[in-house]
């Protein structure tokens, strides 16, 4: 866990670093990167809320269905 703006800061910059390197590796400009964000925020909505996945869909052999449910106050199973 972060212990300060300062720490969030810091790592928020590595993170847009790789991801800057990234697109340039691939030929895509930050500002396409930039329109496509906005683009999908206008369409699906941003992260304000919080909210980052109302549920998720599995099915019953996916590896990650035993980490899902054995955190059940996390994500509790929908029926």
């Amino acid at each position: 866990m972060l212990k300060n703006k300062e720490e969030l800061t810091e790592e928020l910059g590595d993170v847009l670093e790789v991801m800057l390197a990234y697109a340039k590796e691939n030929n895509i400009s930050f500002e396409d990167v930039d329109k496509a964000r906005i683009r999908k925020k206008n369409e699906y909505g941003g992260f304000e809320g919080k909210v980052y996945n109302a549920s998720v869909e599995l099915n019953s052999d996916d590896d990650y269905i035993n980490y899902f449910l054995s955190n059940p106050d996390k994500y509790p199973e929908i029926k």
